[in-house]
């Protein structure tokens, strides 16, 4: 009768507790889904333009099995492409898209509000990792209170571009519960999670560390629990018994990963580090040297996360005497001995080493610097954290178990740390509310970048202040070179741009000057000595294609499809950025078989690319082409039409739209197709003559000759271009 007596007040004492413990994990979602309901205000940003908006495919049904065989941006204006030409492989980002997509439309508070309760779904599995990690309910509300508010997330939950890191680490989450939450398992269990595993595979390729993950673990833990085991008494049996384990456990997953890889390579053409195309300028040994700065940065923003920005000011490191070089080094390394030496001594070190363990393998992926285009970017820390948050959570619990007075401190300065979370988290999401604010953003976290100026003056310019752009592209002149160590544009692109601005503001005299100083800018210190050579392409398919090309011209044309033919092939095995979309290179090829009169090889060209990255586009531009070439510019003008809806942006249709239009001499709709080509600042010479021969055709001959002075500006030394305007203003 005792022992029922015992056991109803034992259990009567735990329900108590657990009711307390889900009340309080109920109140930290509810407060972190009213912090984020800031984000339901924001708009899509940067990247969330090509991948959601612009995307012409998002609403199909092939657009989800295509996502699985190609590219992350395959279905992307072909400008795009060429940038980001077999950049990654995340089809479960593509099928989420493809999800809100057909659930909300284009309505971005919806998308943000999806995103936000899969943040929250990742904080309630943070509590149960934790409490099942830790032992005890303390730790794991503390660390999920962290993780839940830590301004570091702000980016990562709040900008549709970055959803991967939010889906991909609750994927991890819930595979790495479901194998400690029973330490035996079952089958069950583990089929369960190499399922997420998978899943968090294709959303993000961070997540490959998860096998090491576990094998930490397993060799961290011991396998029968905490149960009053010093598990750092070992012998070099027992030493053994955990790496056999260790091994075991990450097996399947480690198997699931090669198969990953193995799928990457298929589709993208390369496993780790993409060889045709560099995601920023640093030499070899600047990535190895750059590695401290950055892993002190990353570390730093864990611990003051209030802190945060888009990106931060780190310079590339290039010797090894550099203060940038050791100094971050020599700290990383005092403050890891220390921890060492604390958690060594403490019965908790199971669980702090395995913390330790969890930042560091998850930093990894991060520090591989050829591989990022910025240095240090916050939304990069949302799996690393989930380390930090636990060490901290459990850090305060061990406070507040010290005695009464401990226990009101360490509670009162974690409800003030959270409240200091919270703030800055709301402040935050400002960031990622526009264009004009994620730029600004960059910005202000590296003053020095020439590429976020040029940015930040782009997008000032599409809301209206063309004023404050001039500013932008003026400060980014006076920073040139550039030493930030990633892709931006040169003085004569930023002369360019300035030109354009000034032209479109009624500055012609300006324009005039910059577009001159554009053509005579020599070349910049970083162009003439780029901080890394660039990679070795093979270009003989390209160098092919061109003489195909030139053939054609000759009249050759038999050997020109050879040629091309041939070339087209060459380039499909070894794709190179500078290749741009291969889908676009048939187009000449269908042009040559209609000469010939050969209309089933047309048919079996466009056929052919019809199911290609951009073949939509690249088939109309090809079928546009043939119907000029039989002069049936009606015929060409309606397909051109047809694509400048679904490809509102791309200059290829938008110019050959307005050429079509000016020979049928529709000049009014010749000129908007051709300010809308040249709005993106890129305005070449012979977009500018064709501007002044529409405005000459309407009438308007001042506005044609100031096209006219563009133009020769841009190229001086083309005689066939000034007499051109000359004949104009004669």
């Amino acid at each position: 009768m005792l022992k029922v007596g015992r056991y109803l007040q034992e259990r009567a004492t735990w329900s108590r507790a657990f009711t307390r413990e889900r009340a309080i994990l109920w109140c930290i979602l509810a407060v972190t889904a009213a912090v984020y309901l800031r984000s339901l205000e924001n708009g899509f940003v940067l990247d969330d333009l090509v991948q959601i908006i612009r995307n012409p495919d998002i609403g199909g049904w092939s657009f989800l099995w295509k996502g699985f065989t190609r590219s992350e941006f395959w279905y992307s204006d072909a400008g795009f492409v060429q940038v980001q030409q077999f950049r990654n492989y995340r089809p479960l980002i593509l099928v989420w898209y493809w999800m809100d997509y057909h659930m909300f439309g284009l309505h971005p508070a919806l998308w943000h509000a999806s995103i936000v309760v899969v943040h929250l779904v990742a904080v309630w599995l943070v509590f149960k990792v934790s409490r099942r990690l830790a032992g005890e309910s303390t730790t794991a509300l503390l660390a999920a209170a962290a993780f839940a508010l830590t301004p570091i997330h702000a980016g990562t939950v709040v900008w549709m571009a970055a959803c991967g890191m939010v889906l991909g680490t609750a994927s991890i989450l819930a595979a790495f519960y479901l194998i400690i939450s029973r330490e035996k398992g079952s089958a069950r269990n583990w089929t369960f999670a190499i399922v997420f595993y998978a899943g968090a595979l294709l959303c993000h390729e961070s997540m490959t560390v998860f096998p090491a993950l576990v094998a930490f673990y397993a060799f961290l833990f011991d396998p029968e629990g905490f149960a009053g085991r010093d598990p750092f008494k070992l012998q070099v049996t027992q030493l053994w018994v955990r790496a056999r384990r260790a091994i075991i456990w990450q097996a399947p997953f480690a198997l699931e990963l090669l198969l990953y890889l193995a799928t990457r390579k298929l589709v993208l053409g390369f496993v780790v580090g993409n060889p045709y195309y560099r995601q920023n300028l640093l030499s070899d040994a600047q990535a190895i040297l750059t590695v401290p700065w950055v892993l002190a940065t990353y570390i730093t923003m864990l611990a003051m996360p209030w802190l945060t920005l888009p990106n931060h000011r780190v310079f590339p490191v290039s010797s090894a005497l550099s203060p940038a070089f050791w100094m971050p080094l020599a700290a990383i390394a005092l403050m890891l001995a220390a921890f060492l030496v604390i958690a060594m001594r403490s019965r908790r070190a199971p669980l702090y080493l395995f913390c330790a363990a969890w930042i560091g393998i998850t930093l990894v992926p991060m520090l591989s610097l050829h591989s990022v285009p910025h240095l240090v970017q916050d939304y990069c820390l949302y799996l690393p954290s989930i380390g930090w948050c636990i060490l901290i959570g459990d850090w305060l619990a061990s406070v507040a178990r010290m005695n009464t007075v401990a226990q009101r401190i360490a509670f009162g300065g974690a409800i003030a740390m959270f409240v200091i979370y919270a703030v800055a988290l709301w402040r935050a999401q400002w960031f990622w509310h526009d264009d004009v604010s994620a730029a600004s953003g960059y910005v202000v976290g590296f003053p020095e970048s020439v590429r976020w100026r040029w940015a930040l003056a782009t997008h000032l310019d599409q809301q209206g202040d063309s004023a404050q752009a001039e500013n932008e592209i003026r400060t980014a002149l006076s920073l040139e070179p550039d030493m930030t160590g990633i892709e931006h544009p040169h003085s004569n692109e930023l002369h360019h741009f300035l030109g354009e601005l000034l032209a479109r503001r009624g500055d012609m005299d300006g324009a005039v000057l910059e577009l001159e100083a554009s053509a005579k800018a020599p070349l910049d210190e970083d162009q003439v000595h780029p901080a890394r050579l660039p990679l070795v392409y093979d270009d003989d398919g390209l160098t092919l294609y061109n003489r195909g090309v030139a053939d054609a011209a000759a009249g050759r044309t038999e050997q020109a499809i050879g040629e091309i033919t041939k070339a087209i092939d060459m380039m499909e095995k070894v794709p190179v950025p500078e290749n741009g979309p291969l889908a676009l290179r048939y187009i000449k090829l269908a042009e040559l078989y209609d000469s010939e009169g050969n209309e089933a090889q047309v048919e079996a060209v466009l056929k052919e690319v019809d199911s290609m990255p951009e073949g939509e586009l690249a088939a109309g531009l090809a079928r546009a082409r043939i119907h000029l070439n039989h002069s049936d510019q009606g015929g060409a003008e309606r397909i051109l039409r047809d694509l400048a809806v679904r490809y509102p942006t791309d200059d290829k249709v938008l110019i050959l739209l307005g050429d079509v239009e000016f020979k049928l001499k529709h000049y009014k709709e010749a000129l908007d197709s051709y300010q809308l080509a040249g709005g993106g600042w890129f305005a070449d010479a012979q977009l500018h003559l064709s501007m002044a021969q529409s405005l000459y055709g309407l009438g308007r001959e001042q506005e044609a000759s100031d096209q006219c002075r563009l133009a020769e500006a841009l190229d001086p030394y083309n005689f066939r271009l000034r007499l051109s305007c000359a004949q104009l203003r004669d």
